[in-house]
């Protein structure tokens, strides 16, 4: 009885959890899409949410300095050529990127509630 009540908290928990995850994906989506064109070429067609580190890297997944706004084209495009991808973040974020870098490579617990709610107010 027990381990059915341990395992009904933790997968309550984890539904939580990922509730929170997909909150803060579509409002930062969102918000990156809201820039209104593509950061590389300025296109307005099909814009979509691009990650400069990727998105399993938690600690700067949802970090609007590491979103970027890319049509469709140019997500395609720069998801294919990483070392492209990488000088041309380095030349759009300047010194933020080392940090940045820093960031995605740390590992720690990160508090979705508090990264949900600072995306409400951005």
């Amino acid at each position: 009885r027990r381990y059915i009540e341990r395992n009904r908290m933790r997968r309550s928990s984890m539904a939580g959890r990922r509730g929170l995850k997909a909150k803060a994906d579509k409002l930062c989506g969102a918000i990156v899409r809201a820039r209104g064109k593509c950061e590389r070429c300025g296109s307005r067609e099909v814009l979509q949410w691009a990650h400069g580190f990727s998105r399993s890297h938690l600690m700067v997944r949802w970090d609007l300095r590491n979103s970027f706004c890319l049509c469709r084209r140019c997500h395609a495009y720069m998801t294919w050529r990483p070392i492209e991808w990488d000088n041309w973040m380095r030349d759009k974020l300047g010194a933020e990127y080392d940090f940045l870098r820093a960031r995605a490579l740390t590992v720690g617990k990160i508090d979705l509630r508090a990264i949900v709610l600072s995306l409400e107010r951005a």
